[in-house]
């Protein structure tokens, strides 16, 4: 069985059609929990009309707001099934999407997380192009290289002891990190997923906050001792990126005219490339480490 939760708040102008995307999939031994986060709008009325009628489907009605973390913990602690995936009450499934990534479990029994690559729609579900594409693992610490549509087998789940509580916003993110460790990942090119680009989510409503707490997990994770040179790289990368496009990006270039004596513009019309090569030229990741903390 393949246990999908869907953490919701407020998702009635989607969320009917994110379950039939569900329920029609072609991969019947299924089971949906939706944790239903203390909706305000009509979304209960519509998953109480549609579980209803299918016997596949559980509600678990939050007693207070619990944010998104929270919200899947208490999902996948009422799982059934040995696969476990989770969805949002925005976007959509194609109707092969979970039999492709658990055939694919199945027959490669060494990999423990399965992840595809999805488009993007909009707000009226058309089709506005692909995601960059994902699966390139050596830049897990550049960028999430798992994406939205992913299947794993439920021992990552519990050997990380689920999503971390605290990293609201990121917390899939910061799940994968964790699962990098430790797993086997692999990678579909197939669209099996489509990701609704719209005004109201959250990605759109907190993306500076985001990506703040995207740098916050990149310094954690190149600052371990076990991590090694090549993802040291990307972080790098992924680094320089972010306090280059911040509103404090000119403290960062006054503490390399200290080093480099170069100027302003000099440095803006580098290749990043070039932009790495400066920040190796400070020396090891605690060095590092000091300017971008001088900055936060």
């Amino acid at each position: 069985m393949i246990s999908i939760v869907l953490p919701t708040y407020n998702g009635e102008k989607y969320i009917e059609e994110t379950i039939n995307s569900i329920l029609e999939q072609t991969y019947k031994d299924i089971e949906l929990i939706v944790v239903n986060d203390c909706s305000t709008d009509g979304t209960l009325n519509i998953i109480n009309k549609i579980a209803d009628s299918n016997d596949r489907i559980a509600i678990i009605n939050n007693k207070k707001n619990q944010k998104l973390p929270r919200s899947l913990n208490i999902g996948f602690a009422n799982a059934n099934g040995e696969y476990y995936t989770w969805i949002s009450d925005d976007n959509i499934y194609k109707n092969d999407a979970l039999e492709k990534m658990y055939y694919y479990l199945l027959e490669h029994k060494d990999v423990d997380i399965v992840c595809t690559e999805y488009e993007l729609i909009n707000e009226k579900g058309e089709r506005i192009g692909p995601c960059s594409k994902m699966g390139t693992w050596n830049k897990m610490y550049e960028r999430n290289q798992v994406g939205a549509c992913f299947l794993y087998k439920k021992q990552v789940h519990w050997e990380l002891n689920g999503y971390d509580e605290t990293q609201f916003l990121v917390e899939d993110y910061d799940f994968w990190l964790r699962a990098f460790r430790r797993f086997r990942f692999a990678f579909i090119p197939e669209v099996l997923y489509s990701y609704r680009e719209h005004s109201g989510s959250l990605t759109s409503l907190r993306s500076s906050e985001i990506e703040y707490k995207v740098t916050q997990l990149i310094i954690r994770e190149i600052e371990r001792e076990e991590c090694t040179e090549t993802l040291k790289v990307y972080g790098y990368k992924r680094l320089i990126t972010y306090y280059y496009d911040i509103e404090e990006k000119k403290m960062m270039i006054e503490n390399l005219q200290n080093i480099k004596k170069l100027s302003y513009n000099e440095y803006r019309n580098m290749d990043n490339k070039y932009k790495l090569a400066i920040i190796f030229g400070i020396g090891s990741v605690k060095a590092l480490l000091k300017i971008v903390r001088r900055i936060i």
